[in-house]
């Protein structure tokens, strides 16, 4: 499913303001005035969007690659793969669920939430993290971490 941003203009509580085209697999859900809920992937790589509505929920992946977004909502949550590579966000919400991979290569986040979870891989490359907190979970492997 494509959907064209800019029929959504300005208003960033929809999540969809820009001129260019999405590409969805599945749909979204508008459940409460509060949340937002994408059932499938989310893929937002190379859009102008700069921020994304709190408590947003994907129930698949979420694509941030390469995106101008500078900072993640409270309250996200990513049931699959979470890609942020190459954006300019500086840190993660203490809250951040992601239920696959986290992929942070070439962010310029310095420190993870005390309590992350990841449920898959966790790459780091290219990241000035250094030190890894004591209650980080990860699935699977720890990719790129040279602390």
């Amino acid at each position: 499913m494509a959907l064209n941003l800019y029929k959504y203009h300005t208003d960033p509580t929809q999540l969809l303001y820009h001129d260019r085209t999405v590409e969805i697999e599945g749909e979204l859900v508008f459940k409460t005035d509060d949340e937002l809920f994408a059932i499938g992937d989310l893929g937002l790589k190379g859009t102008e969007i700069t921020q994304l509505p709190d408590n947003l929920k994907v129930d698949g992946d979420l694509n941030l690659y390469n995106t101008k977004i500078t900072q993640l909502p409270d309250g996200l949550k990513v049931g699959g793969t979470l890609t942020l590579d190459d954006t300019p966000i500086t840190r993660l919400p203490a809250d951040l669920e992601v239920g696959g991979d986290l992929y942070l290569t070439d962010t310029k986040i310095t420190q993870l939430p005390a309590d992350l979870e990841v449920g898959g891989d966790l790459s780091l490359r290219n990241t000035p993290i250094t030190q890894l907190p004591d209650n980080l979970k990860v699935g699977d492997e720890i990719i790129g971490f040279k602390g």
